[in-house]
């Protein structure tokens, strides 16, 4: 997938949203531009994030990275607890000297000889 062509160019995003920093009516200033409040309400949000010309600032980089960590500490923590309640089921076996295995099937053979007897 390629990437789409912008209508409209980085300058003429950073000027309407100068106009609306500025205090100029939102009406107003779609008008000039032809686009929606929508449209300069994104560009607002996208400016802030610093993503408006598609290379986000160091704050919005580094929120990311949080964000990425606090999941893995997440998956972590969870994988530490299961393998906390499995340590401590393994020791409780073998404490109570009983088998990890389910019980041995007798062979057919066996079975037989057992039968006979």
């Amino acid at each position: 997938m390629g990437k789409r062509h912008s209508r409209h160019s980085l300058e003429t995003k950073r000027a309407a949203l100068a106009e609306y920093m500025a205090g100029m009516k939102v009406a107003e200033i779609c008008r000039r531009y032809e686009i929606s409040s929508g449209m300069l309400y994104y560009w607002k949000r996208r400016s802030d994030k610093g993503l408006l010309d598609g290379n986000p600032n160091k704050e919005t980089v580094l929120e990311k990275r949080v964000a990425e960590l606090e999941r893995m500490i997440g998956r972590l923590t969870m994988e530490n607890e299961l393998l906390k309640k499995a340590r401590a089921f393994m020791q409780e076996q073998v404490r109570r000297k009983e088998s990890l295995l389910p019980p041995a099937m007798p062979s057919p053979a066996q079975s037989v000889k057992d039968a006979r007897q």
